[in-house]
């Protein structure tokens, strides 16, 4: 039956250039997070210093460096300053470029084997969770595994050669293990999507990416020794998560709070539940919902064991739950009859408004209000939900009567429940597991930070090789190259913490910076790289290394530039 009103297809075009629109706008008012600019500040400085770019540790796997490299590179064409907001801008919108292509892939191989409507309604969700990511989300291996995800999620389904898709497919599945070893649960994640609607297609994938990743693996320890050297010493620095014990009462305390905040960060997430529940209870045969019970139950965990198993329970470990939520979440749009899209459409925008009216009114440990958005959330995720399970099966669904303008209205509810917490008026956000929030920073205030160090750097001579004993941010705001491997020290940095680091190789690699003659200043951050808490060894070091009675006066705030002694 043909549907009635705007075209689908230019009804999404029109939806995603809203959205790109919007999230354009919101580039000029944020630049990138902390780690994105350690990574990206870190790689350059050190290159500029003559490490070899496998040799530069930023926490990070090599693939994923490689990904900020090449954003880095289009950056360079448009903007010669590296450290400016400016700089921040394009890298940005060279990522959303790359998301409008892979949603675009997405796009084309779910309609050719579901149809226009559900191919449109996903792949515009899905560019929805991407592109309006919180800013602590955004750009990190996590999500940019989950984007590899989706990537081949299109290409298994995009050609008509089977061949060619399983080949194209299998590699950026590889791309979800080559991110971060711990995200490599996306691909089973997509692989199971993908099986609902082409086994061959998915088997064929599933085989290809296995064999790429054993040869990556194979490969990347004969050449590449010390990046499995330093993951070994990574996994363990995070010695209390649930990889190094059994499963405790505590760790799936601390998840299910890791997931609410996600689900009030991306309210997509709330929408993603009741589209699995209209999933499973869609189908009149019992065997059937079982089945459906069972795949939604199994993709749900695959999609939080990465999160769990890194046991941090930083939200941006859980960046691809909001991925699959919106992957599902349009899926279920372009399938839905009237009643069903007005509850699916409810779910997302009542969580996302109750979000923006509570959040910038937060005022510390605000505990009630923290609770209410909680209790807000998971009602919004359930209600729907349940009406669905007590609606029982509905068979096929009658898309085509009433989904003639779903994708303008789905995009347009799911880009207002996005910005609800992407907006820069939002005091951004909730970020730890008891409702604490940290302020977003203004322009203003990201301009004034990187101009004062940047002027600091200057001072002592732009290309004066420099000792960073600070946070990886502070290396992206100062000019000045480094020859140390370690641009910023995490291994030294982490003694003040943890005695058991000092057995690591990283940590016995990383101090040898210290005493290397041609880091003629060092800069240290005095909050982060707090002398007063590191062991004695340390403190002496740099204190027979650098002269301190000399250091730079007046120094960019809670910063330390000090010269080596002659």
């Amino acid at each position: 039956m043909r549907t009635r009103g705007v075209n689908p297809v230019i009804a999404g075009v029109l939806a995603v250039v809203v959205i790109v629109a919007a999230s354009v706008w919101r580039t000029w008012d944020t630049g990138v997070n902390g780690d994105i600019m350690y990574v990206l500040g870190g790689l350059r400085a050190a290159r500029d210093g003559g490490v070899p770019f496998d040799e530069i540790f930023v926490a990070r796997p090599f693939a994923y460096k490689c990904w900020i490299a090449a954003l880095d590179a289009v950056r360079a064409v448009f903007v010669g300053d590296p450290s400016s907001l400016a700089a921040m801008r394009v890298v940005r919108l060279t990522a959303y470029v790359v998301v409008l292509a892979v949603c675009a892939v997405l796009h084309r191989g779910l309609r050719r084997h579901v149809g226009q409507l559900p191919a449109v309604g996903a792949a515009t969700a899905a560019a929805v969770g991407l592109l309006l990511s919180p800013r602590f989300n955004f750009l990190e291996p996590d999500w940019t595994a989950a984007l590899a995800a989706v990537l081949a999620g299109g290409l298994l389904l995009c050609f008509a050669d089977e061949r060619v898709a399983c080949l194209l497919g299998g590699i950026a599945l590889w791309l979800t293990v080559a991110m971060k070893l711990s995200t490599a649960v996306f691909a089973g994640v997509t692989v199971i999507l993908v099986f609902l609607i082409a086994r061959r297609r998915a088997v064929g994938g599933a085989i290809v990416g296995a064999v790429v990743s054993v040869g990556w693996y194979v490969l990347s320890r004969l050449l590449q020794p010390l990046e499995w050297r330093w993951f070994a010493d990574q996994a363990a620095l995070v010695h209390d998560s649930p990889i190094h014990h059994a499963p405790r009462a505590a760790d799936f305390a601390d998840l299910t709070q890791a997931v609410l905040n996600a689900a009030l960060m991306s309210p997509i997430v709330v929408g993603g539940v009741a589209a699995a529940a209209l999933f499973v209870v869609r189908p009149t045969e019992r065997r059937q919902r079982r089945e459906r019970l069972l795949v939604a139950l199994v993709c749900v965990g695959l999609a939080v064991a990465s999160g769990f198993a890194q046991g941090e329970w930083f939200l941006y470990h859980f960046s691809d739950l909001a991925i699959l939520a919106a992957v599902v979440w349009g899926f279920a749009l372009g399938a839905a009859d009237r009643f069903e899209l007005t509850a699916l459409l409810a779910a997302p925008l009542v969580s996302g408004l109750v979000v923006a009216a509570l959040v910038p009114s937060f005022q510390g440990h605000d505990r009630p209000r923290y609770w209410t958005l909680i209790v807000v959330t998971v009602l919004a995720a359930t209600v729907p939900a349940i009406v669905f399970w007590r609606r029982g099966p509905t068979g096929r669904s009658t898309a085509g009567r009433s989904a003639a303008t779903l994708a303008a209205l789905a995009a347009g509810v799911a880009f207002v429940a996005g910005m609800t917490t992407a907006r820069p008026d939002v005091p951004l956000t909730i970020v730890g597991y008891d409702g604490r929030r940290s302020s977003a920073p203004t322009p203003e205030s990201v301009a004034a930070h990187l101009e004062s160090q940047q002027r600091a750097g200057e001072r002592i001579g732009a290309r004066t090789p420099v000792l960073y004993l600070a946070y990886g941010a502070t290396v992206y705001a100062f000019p000045n190259p480094t020859p140390c491997p370690y641009p910023s020290p995490q291994w030294v940095q982490r003694t003040a913490l943890w005695a058991q680091v000092q057995t690591y190789w990283s940590f016995r690699d990383n101090l040898s910076c210290l005493t290397d003659k041609r880091a003629r200043y060092m800069v240290r951050s005095t909050s982060w790289f707090d002398l007063a808490k590191m062991p004695p060894q340390i403190r002496a070091l740099v204190a027979e290394q650098f002269d301190c009675s000399k250091q730079l006066r007046p120094a960019p705030a809670g910063l330390q530039i000090c010269p080596r002694r002659r």
